[in-house]
């Protein structure tokens, strides 16, 4: 008679998740209203912990039943009662290890396999037996998970659920253990998964954060540049307005001298005043060129600022699921009993 061991379990977890991460600095005076207005309370719509952005998460993550049973099976030493655990989600090479190493039990017996079969000669497993006892196993990957088909026998003999009813609940309990102790481990390597998910988010916020800091440093620096460069304007034009008298005192001089030598060497000076004259008005327009591409960075920088604080946004919205979804997988992984 088929007798079956059911734990059925269904994870509901309800997680108050607070708006994450930091503001990012957007407190230069010199940054547009337009990005202080708009885009930092698009932000700050996930990130400030203020009462209206707290949320209720609910996620329902499914825990499957570790169902254990007793069949009449076809083995290796033809029909006998098979204890059968079938363990969700459960990678079969992880559960085909695990196996191993559960039968084998600190013992120094070999473990040998012949096609689909596993089976060791003779073993301790003193929560099935005091006594030695031979496994055969055969380890099945489903759609649900894996199935494993444990027959168990003392001094040769099989043990059945007629005649040995204690060996087969004990073997039962057994199998029990190790499918929840399988099932559980293939949880773990999904919460390592969405844990390295969360991780990645954070990271990429924080790559975010950095570049908002950078692009508020770059504005700093222009206008720096630009009052900069505004000095410089000033003392240029000085020198231009200085430069100018000594070019019309050169003229008047040049035109007042009768002898020929003296008139080409005051013609060659004013030349070479005029020169340099030239030479301010030249670099004053480069520096007004300077202050027009200090401003036209300082532009782009803000538009680049709006555009990170909107992908912030969005990342710790991201954030915010992935941790609802990191602490569901716990909850699930803590249901398995």
């Amino acid at each position: 008679m088929k007798k079956m061991y059911i734990l059925t379990m269904v994870s509901y977890i309800l997680v108050l998740v607070p708006a994450l991460g930091q503001e990012a600095k957007t407190s230069n005076e010199e940054v547009d209203d337009s990005i202080s207005q708009v885009s930092e309370k698009k932000f700050d719509r996930f990130v400030n912990n203020q009462e209206e952005d707290r949320k209720i998460e609910i996620i329902e993550l499914e825990v499957y039943p570790v169902e254990v049973s007793q069949e009449i099976k076809t083995m290796s030493k033809g029909e006998n009662t098979a204890v059968i655990v079938k363990i969700p989600e459960a990678d079969i090479e992880a559960v085909q290890k695990g196996w191993q190493k559960v039968i084998r039990n600190k013992t120094k017996s070999k473990i040998r396999k012949d096609l689909n079969e596993t089976w060791i000669a003779s073993t301790l497993l003193p929560q099935i037996y005091q006594e030695p006892m031979a496994v055969y196993g055969k380890i099945i990957a489903t759609q649900q998970g894996v199935d494993v088909i444990a027959f168990f026998a003392v001094d040769s003999v099989f043990i059945n659920d007629k005649d040995d009813k204690d060996k087969i609940t004990s073997a039962s309990q057994f199998m029990h253990e190790f499918g929840v102790s399988q099932y559980k481990l293939a949880v773990k390597g999904q919460l390592k998964g969405e844990e390295k998910k969360l991780k990645t988010l954070k990271q990429r916020l924080a790559k975010l954060q950095k570049e908002n800091e950078k692009l508020h440093k770059s504005i700093k620096a222009n206008e720096s540049n630009i009052i900069n460069r505004e000095s410089d304007i000033e003392v240029n034009r000085s020198d231009q307005a200085i430069k100018s008298k000594e070019v019309e005192k050169h003229k008047l001089e040049a035109s007042a001298i009768g002898d020929p030598e003296e008139e080409k060497a005051a013609k060659k000076a004013l030349k070479d005043k005029e020169k340099e004259k030239k030479k301010l008005q030249k670099q004053n327009q480069e520096m007004h060129k300077d202050i027009a591409k200090y401003r036209a960075e300082i532009e782009k920088a803000k538009r680049e600022i709006q555009f990170n604080l909107d992908n912030q946004a969005m990342e710790n919205e991201a954030i915010k699921k992935q941790i609802v979804m990191v602490r569901a997988v716990e909850n699930k992984l803590n249901s398995i009993k």
